[in-house]
């Protein structure tokens, strides 16, 4: 058996009649049925009724906290290389780290509690 004809047989379910065309119901337990819409039914895919728009929308909103995850990863990676090159006119942290900078001539060793 290929690997095709593996996967619709196991694409395809069990205990499953098809009452008229397009129609299908599968058994549950006894005197218990319910209506499905199989993805393989004689050897051939059903497509069809697979994807609504709850599926989509799913996926769209998966998608954009994807993006968005990686866009916020990418800025806060930016922001720990060089917090003052991006906000250098909205923090006192950064002029303080710039003056020290300028003064001790090492912007390394700076602790903001350790100057006045």
């Amino acid at each position: 058996m290929s690997f095709k004809d593996n996967l619709k047989e196991k694409l395809t379910p069990k205990n499953t009649e098809e009452i008229k065309t397009g129609l299908f119901i599968q058994e549950r337990n006894k005197d218990e049925y319910r209506m499905i819409n199989p993805i393989v039914w004689n050897g051939k895919y059903r497509l069809r009724k697979q994807f609504r728009w709850r599926n989509l929308f799913m996926i769209i909103v998966i998608i954009f906290i994807v993006w968005s995850y990686s866009t916020e990863v990418k800025w806060c990676r930016d922001f720990q290389a060089g917090p003052c090159e991006i906000l250098s006119n909205l923090t006192t942290y950064c002029y303080q780290k710039q003056t020290a900078e300028l003064e001790n001539g090492r912007g390394d060793t700076f602790n903001i509690q350790n100057n006045p």
